[in-house]
């Protein structure tokens, strides 16, 4: 692994780190934006490709965010802030 391999790990890891620490404060702005938008939680389930069920966790703070939800959320137009 070069150097730019190694830190761009150790970006990533810094960054779920955060999310991890953060879980239910994310979990709740994503519930707050898809109230605010109308949605119900199967809504935002099947725009993002995953189970209502996830959906749930997540807003309630229960797991982790993958990749590929946060790519969704952004293609949403979803806000995430970690600065709380």
């Amino acid at each position: 692994m070069n150097n730019k391999e190694k830190d761009i790990l150790r970006d990533f890891l810094s960054i779920r780190k955060l999310f991890k620490e953060n879980k239910k404060v994310i979990g709740g702005q994503i519930r707050d934006e898809r109230k605010r938008r109308g949605w119900f939680g199967k809504d935002l389930a099947k725009k993002l490709g995953i189970s209502k069920n996830l959906v749930s966790l997540i807003e309630l703070g229960k797991t982790t965010i993958s990749i590929s939800v946060l790519e969704g959320l952004q293609q949403l137009k979803f806000k995430v802030h970690l600065d709380y």
